[in-house]
């Protein structure tokens, strides 16, 4: 993106809106705001035209995204139309995606890899991987691994914390882990290995290869809703419960359509909020109609 930077936002973006802890896609007073109270060639516009159509299940209007990731100077228009083809993206979306991961530039292609974590998709893994071994910058591996242990493993586990085990030689195991070690060419083909074989052993539990997945489990809204009861009723403690929440409730009020603004005030979380809103996803029968293994965005199934 060379040039100047366009850094203006419009107000609803103070307010909380495309923020995981705020309104996320959802908008102050419940009203997305006029499509024409923006210029033609705003790329605001286009991006909220693309949401609104995506809300009522018409995902014709997300292919111009693209062009706003492209053109567009101003980088949180950029971000959040990255994260918005990997939560309602179809293929063709995620396809760019996926060269936007590989052939990115440098800002661009970590941008994606997040966005890709919203998408889920284990066709994404290996180009989020190949990024990962590209990358020269230990914040840049640090970035991409976090969003690789999100789909493939559960919380803070080995390849979220680049972190490998290995045999000393009196038999020992030692951990290693360190800057220098995590840019060398050894770490990086263990490090390679050890994400191929957990892609792998996903893959065998998945019902096809771009099935969605998190935590190293297929996706299912239901199967999110019921995990995220199940850590509310848990002894985890509540500052890694809040981290935790950032992430499943996106997941699920992007599936759903389902207001969650409530889990966060004030971007503090609001476990009792929570639980209430998961119990009536439960007993109104909302989640009689979330097919498992399928991705959906907004209670619509995206389409192919």
């Amino acid at each position: 993106m060379a040039g100047k930077t366009d850094r203006r936002v419009p107000d609803f973006i103070s307010k909380g809106t495309f923020s995981w802890g705020g309104l996320d896609y959802h908008f102050a007073g419940g009203q997305d705001p006029e499509i024409r109270d923006f210029a033609m060639d705003d790329p605001w516009r286009v991006l909220l035209k693309s949401l609104a159509r995506a809300k009522r299940g018409d995902f014709s209007e997300l292919s111009h995204l693209e062009k706003v990731i492209v053109e567009s100077k101003n980088t949180v228009a950029t971000n959040i139309a990255l994260e918005l083809i990997g939560s309602a993206g179809t293929d063709a979306q995620l396809k760019f995606l996926r060269e936007s991961i590989l052939h990115g530039n440098e800002y661009l292609s970590v941008e994606a890899c997040a966005a890709a974590v919203s998408a889920g998709c284990l066709s994404l893994i290996p180009a989020m991987l190949e990024r990962w071994a590209f990358a020269k910058a230990f914040r840049d591996r640090e970035t991409i691994s976090l969003r690789l242990g999100i789909l493939l493993e559960e919380w803070e586990g080995p390849i979220t914390e680049m972190r490998l085990f290995h045999d000393d030689s009196d038999g020992s195991t030692t951990e290693e882990i360190a800057t220098e070690s995590v840019l060398s060419e050894g770490f990086t083909k263990k490090y390679v290995a050890l994400v191929n074989n957990s892609m792998v052993e996903l893959k065998s539990r998945c019902a096809a290869s771009d099935s969605p997945v998190l935590l190293g489990n297929p996706f299912g809204v239901v199967k999110l809703a019921e995990y995220m009861a199940s850590l509310l009723r848990s002894e985890i403690d509540f500052a890694s419960l809040s981290a935790m929440f950032l992430v499943l409730r996106h997941r699920f009020d992007s599936s759903t359509g389902i207001d969650c603004s409530g889990f966060f005030l004030d971007r503090k979380f609001q476990p009792l909020m929570a639980s209430s809103v998961l119990e009536t996803f439960f007993e109104s029968g909302e989640a009689d109609k979330f097919e498992h293994g399928v991705r959906y965005f907004f209670g619509h199934r995206i389409p192919k």
